[in-house]
């Protein structure tokens, strides 16, 4: 077969970057192509008022995938990215004054005594012996082990520990409050993996954290490995669409895109988000009718505003959870000035930034963008009094929420395609799981690309991450 390169991976977010800087590492001759002009599209840092501000942190899983998926890319291919750590968060509930300090809990007894200082319910005391009990064995599975029950009900394995309905409640909430999701839809929808992922690689409980990336994930990350694949010896398509994935005689041969460009190759993977994948094929292939259909009613968004005041309005420097007993809703309050000083040098004096952001899909009765970014401004001011009168700039961002569909029970897209030869899944939403937002955007590209190189008869880097 006549091809132009040995790989071709679509995709110009981490998945893809690690994906094919991993593949042009070992000798192998890839394209990478993105869809959009700009790499890493979906977590793009947005420019208001001369302020650069990243809307979406990595989440680092330190303890997982040999130290995290990309934080080893970052080694292997020496970029100079620099990582900082988040200051310990803390919670505040909307309308009154007390704040709550939210350190690293790492284990189930501190964790406990924490969800039973600011749950908003009351809780009766004997459930803290059991709380504490099912915390400890959640936090006490191996990762390998963890990523191995994304099948298994949260709601079900709850019930076979034999519960009590306190328990249940506090473990539900506590996943609902980390998703950003109504407890109704944990209860039906996430696994056990992904309640306890969820847990144990962000602010709370140490497996893994939230870092800033400096300057930001497109130049820290995704645009240096894109660099790294041209100056190994592969090739960057910038701004090409992709029509189709070219199939021959149930083969997966190549790409054309929408200018009418194509190039041929061995091996095609596929590094986008799931909602992306039909656009590729004429005839959807069978293995995603079903994970495809099983995300849509759980597709939501976050919204993002980004405000910039004339003066100091905030009295935080870290990350600031509000919790709306009125509503139920959880919503974030970020300092950017204050936790990224290196994108405010210039313009960042005698000025404050916030970006605060909430989920739209626990909203209820809140269903425009323009209601929602109303009630997020509301809780700003409410927190911060004089946040309205001291705006000078404004924007809003919403995103879709696509990183959780690893999280989630039921079927899910597979790393290579049983009806076409050669063609590979390594989106954030393909399995195997190992990982939570940009980590397994990262480890779904890192474990395509090994994949791969054992197809083409090269030795893997890490078999042991091949077992996953």
């Amino acid at each position: 077969m006549n091809t132009d390169y040995d790989v071709i991976v679509v995709g110009g977010g981490i998945s893809g970057a690690v994906c094919a800087a991993t593949l042009q590492l070992h000798g192998v001759h890839t394209l990478l192509i993105s869809e959009t002009r700009t790499l890493a599209h979906n977590t793009r840092s947005v420019e208001v008022a001369g302020h650069t501000v990243a809307i979406q942190p990595p989440v680092w899983g330190f303890t997982w995938n040999n130290g995290g998926a990309w934080a080893r890319c970052i080694r292997e291919h020496n970029l100079p990215t620099r990582l900082h750590m988040v200051p310990e968060p803390q919670l505040a509930i909307l309308g009154k004054e007390e704040r709550i300090a939210l350190p690293l809990m790492m284990s189930a007894r501190a964790l406990t005594d924490s969800l039973f200082q600011w749950l908003p319910f009351p809780l009766p005391d004997d459930a803290r012996e059991e709380v504490e009990q099912i915390l400890n064995e959640g936090m006490l599975i191996p990762s390998a082990e963890l990523s191995e029950m994304h099948d298994l009900p949260l709601a079900k394995w709850l019930e076979l520990k034999g519960v009590g309905d306190a328990t249940k409640l506090v473990v539900l909430s506590l996943t609902a409050l980390l998703a950003g999701l109504p407890v109704t839809t944990i209860a039906e929808q996430f696994s056990v993996y992904g309640a306890f992922a969820s847990l144990r690689l962000t602010l709370l409980t140490g497996d893994g954290t939230v870092v800033l990336m400096e300057p930001d994930v497109p130049r820290g990350l995704v645009v240096p490995l894109a660099d790294r694949v041209e100056q190994l010896g592969g090739e960057v398509w910038k701004g090409s669409p992709i029509d189709r994935v070219l199939i021959e005689d149930g083969r997966a041969v190549g790409v054309r895109t929408k200018h009418g460009r194509t190039a041929r190759a061995q091996h095609i993977a596929l590094a986008v988000g799931n909602p992306r994948l039909p656009a590729f094929f004429d005839s959807l292939p069978p293995e995603l009718d079903a994970p495809l259909s099983k995300e849509l009613p759980l597709q939501h968004e976050d919204l993002f505003i980004i405000r910039v005041f004339d003066r100091k309005v905030m009295d935080i420097s870290c990350y600031l959870m509000i919790a709306d007993l009125e509503t139920g809703l959880f919503n974030w309050v970020v300092p950017d000035v204050e936790l990224a000083p290196w994108n405010h040098t210039e313009h960042g004096q005698g000025k404050q930034i916030a970006v605060v952001w909430g989920s739209r899909g626990r909203a209820e009765g809140l269903d425009s963008q323009q209601e929602f970014e109303d009630y997020l401004d509301d809780v700003g001011e409410r927190t911060f009094p004089g946040w309205k009168a001291a705006t000078i700039a404004k924007s809003a961002i919403s995103h879709g929420h696509h990183w959780m569909n690893p999280l989630y029970i039921g079927p899910k897209v597979p790393r290579q395609s049983p009806t076409y030869e050669s063609l590979w899944y390594c989106g954030d939403g393909t399995t195997p799981v190992s990982g939570l937002g940009s980590e397994q955007a990262a480890f779904a590209g890192r474990h395509g690309a090994e994949s791969i190189l054992v197809a083409l008869g090269k030795p893997a880097p890490n078999p042991s991450l091949l077992k996953t």
